[in-house]
């Protein structure tokens, strides 16, 4: 996953960079089937597709420790704790009640996780 990840934020990189940054489009109104659309949403929620950790990271749902390995896409995966009494990387508050746009961005890329984006 980490490796395609990589791709993906490259992808979205460049074609960011090519095809500018969607302007007029309204708050929320995002086509998130399209690496422009990807983008511009990353754009308002301020987060640097660059910045996304990609690599030796922890994924989704899987158990972590604060101090230890990144969740990957921090900053919008964080390791944080869960009913269990442990810590597992989940959306960070900040971008919870962006959960469905988070989903449908990663099905537009294929990308799958062994854990539901929660």
């Amino acid at each position: 996953m980490q490796k395609i990840l990589i791709l993906i934020v490259a992808a979205v990189v460049v074609e960011g960079q090519m095809q500018g940054m969607g302007m007029g489009m309204g708050a929320g109104n995002f086509n998130l089937s399209t690496p422009q659309g990807i983008q511009s949403f990353l754009a308002m929620e301020n987060i640097n597709p660059s910045q996304l950790v990609v690599t030796n990271c922890v994924a989704n749902g899987n158990p972590c420790t604060p101090t230890g390995k990144q969740c990957c896409l921090n900053p919008v995966m964080i390791c944080q704790p869960v009913g269990s009494g442990g810590n597992a990387c989940m959306v960070s508050p900040a971008h919870r009640n962006h959960i469905p746009m988070i989903q449908q961005i990663l099905q537009t890329l294929g990308v799958t996780t062994q854990n539901p984006i929660q």
